[in-house]
């Protein structure tokens, strides 16, 4: 396995998504673009676009969101030009780039040093697998084989799944999606709602992850707290969860939408990038 060249193709998959949910986006933004001038030491925001070969102009001041969305769409329209050159140059160095697979350069070798046992010229390769990094990049290739492969996924109200995420999983709120989306971002393999059994129960995490050891850890949003009958059903969860070894403190993350329904996305990265992540 050459891990330089799925590490390039991982970066154009990444890329590649990227683009995409720019396109997306860009695509709901309002026309024109943002311009601003100062008067009498005020700041006024203004909408222009081209109609008919005339520039429109329009104050956009009592509208703080058309403000926010123009300079996001220059934001992104920056982003998606650096990321498509980005693509290019990728794509291009990939068809020049040399395998340094052992099995792949053996191939070349004489015919000589071929019929000698394989651990005589390749054992001081320096991609061994006590290369730390060449060891966690195998292992999260086959987290991402394993989150692809097929499941048992919950079949519960499949009408409420109408939240389409980035890598084409739909779920059931938007808390959901926002922990999907940064999971995404950071490439943390995981399956949803994969079906367990306990206690003669089915049950289904919102996320699964394997570990660096091949265990099973998972991840558990609790988005309707206001209601009792969800609390009663997630307080009966979480006992059979602990009756069975689930508990937070080895192999479970627990995460609440505030009072109000909000979700604190800073925790939701902060999660990813220091709960999750060092465990795969």
């Amino acid at each position: 396995m050459d891990i330089f060249r799925n590490h390039l193709e991982e970066i154009d998959r990444d890329l590649s998504a990227l683009l995409k949910r720019a396109s997306d986006e860009l695509s709901k933004m309002p026309i024109g673009h943002l311009k601003s001038y100062t008067k009498n030491g005020r700041q006024y925001y203004s909408q222009e676009h081209q109609r008919n070969g005339e520039r429109i102009r329009r104050g956009i001041n009592r509208e703080p969101e058309i403000i926010s969305q123009l300079a996001r769409k220059e934001f992104l329209s920056l982003m998606q030009v650096a990321a498509e050159k980005d693509v290019q140059l990728l794509r291009k160095l990939m068809t020049k780039y040399q395998s340094l697979d052992p099995k792949d350069l053996r191939e070349e070798m004489s015919r000589t040093a071929q019929n000698l046992p394989e651990e005589m010229a390749i054992s001081g390769w320096v991609l061994t697998q006590n290369d730390p990094d060449r060891a966690r990049a195998l292992r999260m290739e086959e987290h991402r084989r394993w989150a692809l492969e097929d499941y048992e996924q919950s079949t519960f109200k499949p009408e409420q799944k109408i939240h389409l995420t980035t890598p084409g999983i739909y779920v059931r709120s938007k808390s959901e999606a926002v922990i999907t989306e940064k999971l995404f971002d950071y490439s943390a393999p995981n399956r949803y709602e994969q079906v367990i059994l306990l206690e003669g129960r089915k049950f289904a995490p919102d996320f699964t992850f394997m570990d660096a050891q091949g265990e099973y850890f998972y991840w558990e949003h609790a988005g309707m707290m206001a209601q009792p009958g969800y609390v009663r059903n997630h307080v009966y969860k979480m006992g059979v969860y602990e009756r069975n070894g689930i508990v937070p403190w080895k192999n479970l993350i627990l995460t609440y939408d505030m009072e109000d329904g909000a979700i604190n996305t800073a925790l939701i990265d902060s999660i990813v990038r220091f709960q999750v992540l060092p465990r795969l």
